[in-house]
């Protein structure tokens, strides 16, 4: 991707519960657009809408100093594909816009997939999807960014590939049906996956590893009460990641109202067994030590029917108080 005020391209990141991929990879629709998780920093950002280039160009007396890129980009893409539909929303193309609230426009530089005029066939097999790439040099943009359009002549090569293992547990996911113990542990599932597979959280710095209880199995799995989910930075800091994972509109509860004990704030954390019960008394204690010097993070991730996350960052409170990471 490039952006009209950054200094350098960025990459593009589909969250791996997709359930239609292209040469191995998910396919992207037009709600893959959120900041930091499916959008990575374009390098400077030149753009004097930006609130932090527009004072560091005041400091410097009029000169133009770009500040590292942090991109609001709250609005879907357009110019997504209407006709091809990609877990109910429009499949994403090359000629696809995204705008940012800073001024810059969003665009794709290439397709993502395998080699200049490749385009692959969708054939239902089962549940999965049998792609065949074919080599076509006369493809226009569109028909080489969509991906599943047939193509009529014979090709010169071919091969199958078949799209790679969906995360365990939310293939059956209808948000139409679906009850709230299956929606919570969706919401759960796919915060999992972006927890531990997201290549933009290993870009800044985050190489998590689950600690104590593991995920909801499926859909149908009766859960555990309290967190739902710690994770070990193996490159800290920050040491620790706790999550809470919300599905929906679904927002944290206040425990106690006269106490002020919020979910999420470190009274809440520390409160009863919570700590005890997800890792253990060992684990509990250093996370709690942790948790006194500044090196945990709290996150909320906001997950909604099409898998896609939303990651915030709480204070000890439990407040939100900025995008994570």
């Amino acid at each position: 991707m490039k952006c009209t005020m950054g200094t350098s391209p960025a990459k593009l990141t589909v969250l791996p519960i997709r359930m239609v991929h292209i040469a191995g990879q998910p396919q992207a629709n037009i709600s893959d657009h959120v900041s930091m998780v499916n959008l990575a920093p374009f390098g400077l950002c030149r753009s004097l809408a930006y609130p932090l280039t527009a004072s560091a160009t005041a400091a410097a007396l009029g000169t133009l100093t770009p500040m590292p890129c942090q991109h609001n980009t709250p609005v879907p893409w357009l110019g997504g594909k209407m006709d091809k539909l990609i877990q109910g929303q429009p499949a994403l193309l090359k000629s696809s816009k995204c705008q940012c609230m800073w001024g810059g426009t969003i665009s794709l530089i290439t397709d993502g997939q395998v080699g200049e005029g490749t385009q692959y066939v969708q054939k239902k097999q089962g549940e999965d999807f049998e792609l065949q790439q074919q080599e076509n040099s006369g493809l226009d943009q569109n028909s080489v960014l969509d991906g599943i359009q047939i193509v009529q002549r014979e090709p010169v090569t071919k091969r199958v590939v078949k799209s790679p293992t969906k995360p365990k547990g939310i293939e059956k996911f209808d948000p139409a049906t679906a009850s709230n113990l299956e929606k919570g542990n969706f919401g759960e599932i796919v915060s999992h996956e972006n927890k531990v597979n997201n290549p933009l959280l290993k870009e800044k710095g985050y190489d998590l590893e689950r600690i104590g209880n593991p995920p909801p199995s499926g859909l149908a799995d009766k859960g555990h009460k309290g967190i739902d989910g710690i994770y070990k930075n193996r490159t800290p800091p920050p040491d620790y990641i706790i999550d809470e994972a919300k599905y929906g509109s679904s927002r944290l509860s206040n425990l106690d109202v006269n106490e002020g004990t919020k979910q999420m704030s470190d009274k809440w954390i520390k409160g009863g067994d919570r700590l005890n019960d997800s890792v253990g008394r060992i684990e509990a204690k250093k996370i709690k030590k942790a948790l006194r010097r500044g090196k945990v993070d709290r996150v909320l991730s906001k997950v909604d029917e099409n898998g896609n996350v939303t990651t915030i960052r709480l204070d000890k409170n439990g407040n939100e108080i900025g995008q994570w990471p």
